[in-house]
């Protein structure tokens, strides 16, 4: 897991945005502060034969996949990208993703056999 956090922080642009190149373990409080989700892009195109649901949680510290409740689930169909805008911003204090293979909370797990890669995630926040 690479995780990289690129600061616009100026007078013009107050953005963060958000890589991850392998969206295979959860990612607990991704930006290590509060703000708002502007844009999310989940990438599925090369090497995924599985469908994923990827779960946004935008209040808890802690993560125990297959327990904690999603504040947002965004189905990612295999071999595919999926673009999310947000133009208002859904605020957050803590943002943290995973991903699954259903959308109930008791499911905790996520098929990889098949894939030859990882579900890549970009965000913009504040």
């Amino acid at each position: 897991m690479a995780l990289k956090t690129a600061n616009f922080d100026s007078s013009v642009l107050q953005y963060k945005l958000v890589s991850e190149d392998s969206l295979s373990t959860p990612i607990v409080d991704v930006t290590q502060s509060s703000g708002s989700l502007y844009y999310i892009k989940l990438d599925a195109v090369t090497g995924i034969s599985n469908d994923y649901y990827v779960k946004f949680c935008f209040t808890e510290s802690e993560i125990t996949v297959g327990t904690t409740s999603a504040d947002m689930i965004l189905y990612l169909k295999q071999a595919t990208d999926l673009c999310v805008s947000i133009p208002g911003g859904i605020p957050f204090t803590k943002l943290s993703v995973w991903t699954v293979d259903g959308p109930k909370d008791s499911i905790s797990a996520r098929t990889t056999s098949g894939n030859s890669s990882t579900v890549k995630l970009t965000m913009v926040t504040s």
